[in-house]
């Protein structure tokens, strides 16, 4: 066996035996992994500011409406055309490798990628069609087009990201999409200044194209490289179906959770005009970086969650939620102290009429600060099989948060999207949490930290 090999085979002893040493080499890789990634997340924070900052300036607010609108409609048409099928490799690739550590999780890569790209070309081109056929503006009209030509390429990209978590390489998994595209947007837009091109939305769009193409050539790269040795053998078929059905039930969580707090730009372009789309846009970027202490812990631990489940290690995978709760506690509550009370300060940075962000700022804010101390319940749920309860909390939460747009949108615009996101995503998180402890009898929150929730656990099963 080579060096390679051995370094994705997890040495199970009897299902629920607790190992100090396995437990130690686990919360090693939380840390290592929930580390890069924060990091990862701050150097694409920096480099989103200077792309934001850019675009408002350059574009104004009607300008960056419409780019928003077009990037929100990717951010949906991305989700249903992976089919969730990456999720589903980062539950899947672990426990596989956990039951046999012999067999290698190549022809199960492969497979997924195939049918993603047919996927994604597949709602892409149907997404052109559409965009051709309808009466909306030329601008915008050229930004879905170009959105269209994004699906197939997003779809690949995160076909190399599910791979490359499912086999512990968090930050490379995410490097391309969350910092490399806004690389590429910066050399592009320097690169168009200095050629004197003025920068409009149809122009930034294909900037962002091309961006996330040259993102997907190096995810290629490193997916090839992280690859363990063996035969690219074909999974089987109940495997194969297994893999399938739950990513479908993870792409619609993924989907609802977008409708909840993300998908808002490309409702509010239709019901309240491309200026309220900016406005909530900025907003809800800025109450994003709240999640970054649950994001980072979410993209390590997302594997490990699958692994101890399928060894029945409940106690252990309990002090791995204390150790991610105790991190995400640190920084959720300074961070959003810093971003709801110094936006007077940063706002006006973006342009004329963007401090006009803070009240749905404040709302998205706080809703976003309970979603991060109530811990990775969505991903509990994903990575041991109860992805169908998450799937019933968000349906109901998006389709709640569909009609509460149709009626705050027209009257309040960004304000009123933001109001309706921090009602669902309380919901939502709640319902989820309480599913988890149900379920699970595992406690996800900030409460984990606290010293009575070390002791010793009976098993899942």
């Amino acid at each position: 066996m080579g060096p390679k090999e051995t370094t994705y085979t997890l040495h199970v002893r009897n299902k629920g035996e607790h190992s100090e040493a396995q437990l130690a080499g686990l919360v090693s890789i939380l840390k290592r992994g929930s580390s890069g990634v924060f990091l990862l997340r701050g150097f694409a924070l920096a480099l989103a500011l200077i792309t934001e900052f850019a675009l408002t300036r350059s574009l104004g607010k009607s300008g960056y409406g419409i780019l928003a609108i077009g990037l929100a409609w990717l951010a949906i048409l991305q989700t249903i055309g992976t089919l969730g099928i990456h999720t589903a490799l980062v539950r899947f690739i672990p426990s596989l490798l956990a039951e046999t550590p012999q067999k290698s999780p190549k022809g199960l890569i492969a497979w997924a990628g195939k049918r993603m790209s047919i996927s994604g070309a597949l709602v892409g081109g149907a997404f052109a069609t559409g965009v051709v056929i309808s009466p909306v503006s030329p601008p915008l009209k050229t930004v879905l087009l170009a959105v269209a030509v994004m699906v197939p390429i997003q779809a690949a990209n995160l076909h190399c990201q599910g791979a490359l978590q499912g086999l512990k390489k968090p930050v490379k998994a995410l490097f391309p999409t969350q910092a490399g595209v806004f690389v590429g947007v910066i050399v592009g837009i320097v690169a168009l200044n200095g050629a004197g091109i003025s920068l409009t939305p149809p122009m930034v769009a294909l900037v962002w194209a091309l961006s996330l193409g040259i993102g997907l050539a190096i995810a290629a790269a490193w997916k090839r490289k992280a690859m363990p040795i063996g035969i690219a053998k074909a999974p089987s078929r109940g495997r194969a179906k297994r893999v399938a059905l739950a990513g479908l039930g993870l792409c619609w969580s993924s989907l609802a959770a977008l409708l909840i707090h993300q998908a808002d730009p490309a409702m509010l372009g239709f019901l309240a005009g491309p200026d309220e789309a900016a406005l909530y846009s900025i907003a809800n970027r800025a109450g994003l970086l709240i999640l970054f202490g649950l994001a980072a812990v979410n993209a390590a631990i997302a594997p490990l969650i699958s692994q101890l489940y399928s060894e029945d290690k409940k106690d252990d995978l309990q002090r791995i939620l204390g150790i991610a709760a105790r991190g995400i506690l640190l920084y959720s509550i300074p961070a959003t102290a810093f971003i709801t009370l110094a936006a007077p300060w940063y706002l006006p940075f973006f342009g004329p009429g963007f401090e006009d962000a803070q009240v749905p700022l404040t709302y998205i804010a706080l809703a976003q600060c309970l979603n991060a101390l109530t811990g990775s319940v969505g991903f509990l749920l994903n990575m041991t099989g109860n992805h169908w309860a998450a799937v019933k909390a968000l349906t109901v939460a998006a389709i709640l948060k569909i009609a509460l747009n149709f009626w705050l949108m027209p009257i309040w615009g960004a304000e009123g999207a933001a109001m309706g996101s921090a009602a669902m995503l309380i919901v939502w998180n709640l319902w989820m949490y309480i599913e988890v402890k149900r379920r699970l009898g595992l406690e996800p929150s900030a409460l984990a930290a606290l010293p009575r929730y070390h002791g010793k656990l009976s098993g899942f099963k």
